[in-house]
């Protein structure tokens, strides 16, 4: 789905009649039946956009809790 949502957002973004080149990375964080609050949760999916972003734009990663 990471690799969709990314595809869909290619190309360039008008702002104001201009077309603005902007890259896109998706941290992706799953509950996988584990006991974790939304904060936590948010905080691993930061976890795992920063790791896509270090892989180059248009990319995603998903945080592995047992890392």
């Amino acid at each position: 789905m990471a690799e969709r949502l990314l595809a869909a957002m290619r190309g360039p973004i008008d702002a104001g009649g201009h077309a603005v080149a902007v890259g896109r990375s998706i941290g992706i964080a799953r509950r996988g039946g584990r006991s974790v609050s939304p904060g936590e949760l948010l905080r691993e999916a930061d976890i795992a956009l920063y790791r896509a972003k270090a892989a180059g734009r248009f990319t995603s990663a998903v945080h592995d809790p047992a890392a």
